[in-house]
């Protein structure tokens, strides 16, 4: 609604120019202001205002609102479903602006009709799953900016220990035990030092969805982690940047295990142990540990 009124007053606008424009510099002419002159010039305003959805993935309304259109976990959309949505949700406007021009009834009542779906479809954003029918269609949902851009839905996933332990032991049979994994999990802490929080420091080359990556990779061994404790920053070490990761490891085979899946991210370099702090040791310990995971807690 608040993109309709924008748009109504660029409208305006817009018309009240060309009426200017016509009267005033080119009426000794003869030119007259009709609205078959000015359907066209309205068409491409519509739809170059909408057409931000495309590229930035929100309308000014959206900016102003703080929301923006992504993937309906919570990822970054691809283009293809972006453009599906923008196609869905707005083609009927070249319906009835080519039915108008050329007079022909079946491309007026083919845009009302378009139009009257999308206008009940919008309803779908006040149902279990707030997605209207465009966005739903598209695979689309409309999120907080604020939100974390990753796959919400692996929150509360992770493995038993049993499972690590089974999974650990195939690969060591299958592939050996790397180097990386022995230097980083084995031998920096015992058994003795678990639970703890740590604090990483990853090395990656630049990519677009290197966050999600890097989260998802933590995800498949640790339950209920959140996306906040991977965080991308502008330092950079040489030609790669660095993602400061924040994690409470319950054994050293779940560590082991989220070690070995981050090695095997191909825009991962090196990974640097910062930080470890026992979550059950002393009081000064536990405040330090709860210092940490700070960013994790205050999700709760």
């Amino acid at each position: 609604m608040l993109d309709l009124g924008l748009f109504s007053g660029l409208g305006l606008a817009l018309i009240s120019g060309m009426n200017y424009f016509i009267f005033q510099v080119i009426g000794s002419s003869g030119a007259s202001f009709n609205a078959t002159l000015v359907s066209f010039p309205l068409v491409m305003l519509y739809f170059l205002y909408f057409s931000s959805e495309l590229m930035m993935k929100k309308t000014l309304g959206k900016q102003l609102l703080g929301i923006e259109i992504r993937a309906e976990k919570g990822m970054k959309p691809s283009s293809e479903a972006l453009f599906k949505r923008f196609v869905i949700k707005h083609g009927w406007v070249a319906f009835i602006f080519l039915g108008y021009i050329t007079e022909v009834a079946a491309l007026t009542w083919t845009s009302y009709a378009w139009l009257i779906i999308i206008a009940f479809g919008t309803l779908g954003a006040l149902g279990k799953e707030k997605q209207a029918f465009h966005d739903s269609f598209a695979k689309l949902a409309v999120f907080p900016t604020k939100a974390p851009k990753a796959d919400l839905s692996t929150l509360s996933k992770g493995k038993t220990e049993v499972e690590l332990a089974e999974e650990r032991q195939n690969t060591t049979q299958e592939q050996g035990t790397s180097n990386a994994i022995k230097r980083t999990a084995r031998a920096t802490l015992t058994k003795r030092d678990f639970p703890c929080a740590v604090e990483l420091q990853v090395y990656v080359r630049d990519s677009d969805d290197i966050e999600e990556q890097i989260y998802s990779s933590f995800a498949q061994h640790i339950p209920n982690i959140h996306p906040n404790q991977v965080k991308l920053s502008d330092k950079k070490k040489g030609s790669y940047r660095i993602c400061r990761v924040v994690m409470q490891f319950e054994s050293p085979i779940q560590m082991e295990a989220s070690y070995n899946s981050l090695a095997k991210l191909p825009n991962v370099v090196t990974t640097i142990t910062v930080k470890s702090v026992m979550v059950a040791g002393g009081k000064g310990k536990k405040g330090k540990a709860k210092e940490l995971l700070k960013a994790q807690a205050s999700l709760s």
